[in-house]
C-alpha cells in the first residue's frame, strides 16, 4: 500500500507478507533520508523502517520475512487457533 500522499516524512510504503507488516523507504543507490524522513524514523516507535534501494533488498526482505513466518507463524490468527 503506498503512504507516498500522506508526506511528511511518512515512509513510501506498507507491506504486509504473511501476516508481517514493514514499512518501508524506497531509495537509489545512494539516495538519502532529507530532514522530514530522518524526523519521522527518529519519532517512529514501532519496527525500524527499512530502506529499500535494489532488488536485492526486497530478496532479501523476502527472505528474512518468510524466516520469521516459518519460525512463528503467520499471525495472531493462526496462533489463536492453536491455543482455543
Amino acid at each position: 500500500m503506498s503512504l507516498a500522499d500522506l508526506g511528511r516524512g511518512c515512509p513510501d510504503l506498507l507491506v504486509g507478507y504473511g501476516g508481517i507488516s514493514v514499512l518501508l523507504e524506497v531509495k537509489g543507490e545512494k539516495g538519502k533520508l532529507n530532514p522530514m524522513q530522518e524526523a519521522w524514523h527518529r519519532r517512529w516507535t514501532g519496527e525500524p523502517v527499512v530502506i529499500i534501494r535494489t532488488i536485492q533488498d526486497v530478496e532479501k526482505l523476502i527472505a528474512n520475512m518468510t524466516t520469521l513466518i516459518e519460525a512463528f507463524g503467520k499471525g495472531i490468527a493462526e496462533n489463536q487457533e492453536t491455543h482455543d
